[in-house]
């Protein structure tokens, strides 16, 4: 009597066992494809830095290099770069004026690209640390 019974109960819990076996197979996919896609992502995001980064450094680079050529011009020719309108420093000075203030802007915009990620950094940092 207990052979018919006992085998449809063993039949019962070894179906349960495979769903729950198939299940949990399942969730640890689910996580792994979430993983995966994380580290992606994040390699996107570090790529992306990286060329925001380097926009910076590079605006940078011109605004130290103009403002260097414009301190030559004015220390070298002080008078002719400022009240010669007829010279040539007057215009290099005016030139390197312009120049000056459109790498201000390049400079200011690519920083302006890096503080919400600054931000959140130090955000997660603080966190962090005060946990």
């Amino acid at each position: 009597m207990t052979g018919p019974v006992g085998k449809e109960f063993v039949e019962r819990l070894k179906g349960d066992v495979e769903v729950r076996i198939l299940e949990q197979e399942r969730d640890y996919l689910k996580r792994l494809i979430l993983y995966a896609e994380s580290m992606r992502d994040s390699q996107a995001a570090k790529s992306r830095l990286e060329v925001l980064r380097l926009a910076h450094v590079a605006a940078y680079a011109e605004l130290g290099q103009t403002e260097r050529q414009l301190a030559a011009v004015e220390q070298g020719n002080f008078w002719k770069s400022r009240l010669g309108f007829w010279s040539d420093e007057f215009g290099e000075r005016q030139h390197l004026k312009s120049t000056l203030a459109a790498h201000q802007s390049a400079n200011l915009a690519a920083h302006q690209m890096l503080w919400p990620i600054n931000d959140f950094r130090k955000l997660i940092c603080k966190n962090m640390h005060s946990e």
